[in-house]
């Protein structure tokens, strides 16, 4: 995964043919955090998978006139243990919504709010398919155990999503923008003025060809965001600038592609020259082994005429 060097107006976006994903640039971009919300889909706007690769154990046998079917509600407590992680336990809850048993598990956040789900079961109500599915047909007062194997949860873990961005690098300090682009945002480049970023202004040096040139005019050791990472100016001479990239291990960033794609991606290395992302979620390539307890139903209306 790569992102560009290109630096162009912050504030702007940037024209997808312009850049690789190579490196950083100067354009301000949305770097909006994503809270890895568990049970929820991992691709937006994903269909039910129809083949059950979720395998199930359930307690008791069900009446189907008093089991939950498609379009019905139940509120719905549940744990998760992650069963195949190579960081915690395999036995350790990894989720719940049972403040007790959250507590217990050290993993307590006063944050959030421990209570049963409300669960709508149809195809858009924002769960894995797979969660939504393995309810159905079961009854108020019951519990059963499944686990979702990750092609039906977040995903296999692709070793493509990990990139490597070197800490210090040179940009040049001159770029050449589309005439166009910026007329299009109401902007008239005019040489010897300049254009205002989010960061430095810079200087429009020459209009040709429908392009225009700018040299940007950078401040020493103040620390900004490109694409959703911290960086600062730590030094600049005619030709270039010299960009720091001011990154922890541990810290998870959100970043943005050129495609507009918005991803997070945890430092996992930072060495004295490199830094190490890793963009796969925090649950790829892992089993989901929930145990969900069914506290109440709530039956879809019948339909006008229906016996």
């Amino acid at each position: 995964m790569n992102f560009s060097k290109s630096m162009i107006l912050a504030g702007l976006a940037i024209p997808k043919t312009v850049f690789g994903i190579h490196r950083r640039t100067f354009f301000c971009i949305s770097s909006a955090m994503f809270i890895f919300l568990l049970l929820f889909a991992g691709c937006p706007g994903q269909n039910p998978v129809q083949s059950n690769n979720a395998t199930a154990q359930n307690n008791t046998s069900v009446s189907y006139a008093d089991a939950l079917q498609t379009g019905d509600s139940a509120m719905v407590d549940y744990i998760l243990v992650i069963t195949n992680s190579s960081r915690a336990d395999p036995n350790q809850v990894y989720d719940t919504s049972l403040p007790g048993l959250a507590n217990a598990s050290g993993i307590y956040n006063p944050q959030r709010r421990y209570a049963p789900l409300n669960v709508t079961l149809n195809d858009s109500n924002g769960l894995l398919p797979a969660f939504t599915r393995q309810l159905v047909g079961m009854k108020a007062g019951e519990n059963k155990t499944f686990i979702i194997d990750p092609g039906e949860g977040y995903g296999y873990y692709e070793s493509s999503r990990v990139f490597t961005l070197p800490l210090v690098y040179n940009a040049s300090r001159s770029e050449q923008i589309p005439l166009s682009y910026l007329l299009e945002r109401n902007i008239t480049p005019t040489v010897g003025k300049s254009i205002y970023t989010m960061y430095w202004p810079a200087n429009v040096t020459g209009i040709s060809n429908g392009n225009v040139t700018v040299k940007y005019m950078p401040e020493l050791n103040i620390t900004i965001f490109f694409n959703g990472l911290p960086e600062r100016v730590v030094s600049f001479d005619e030709g270039n600038i010299t960009m720091e990239l001011v990154v922890q291990q541990g810290v998870v960033y959100g970043l943005q592609t050129p495609s507009g794609q918005a991803i997070n991606a945890l430092a996992t290395e930072v060495t004295g020259s490199n830094a190490t992302f890793d963009a796969n979620g925090p649950l790829a390539g892992r089993e989901l082994n929930f145990t969900v307890f069914v506290r109440s139903i709530r039956k879809a209306a019948s339909p006008i005429g229906a016996k």
